[in-house]
């Protein structure tokens, strides 16, 4: 997916490294055993 202007490109690129983030500490939070964390996204199935 391209973005035709840098600075949407560094702010979409920004944004997705922190959900990454959030969805890392998730599951960090989750395997510790904090029964509040809410559980990690399931992943997506495999298409055929």
């Amino acid at each position: 997916m391209m973005h035709p202007d840098i600075l949407g490109r560094i702010a979409h690129d920004r944004m997705t490294e922190r959900h990454r983030r959030a969805d890392r500490h998730r599951t960090e939070r989750r395997q510790a055993g904090d029964p509040k964390a809410p559980r990690p996204p399931r992943p997506a199935p495999l298409p055929r």
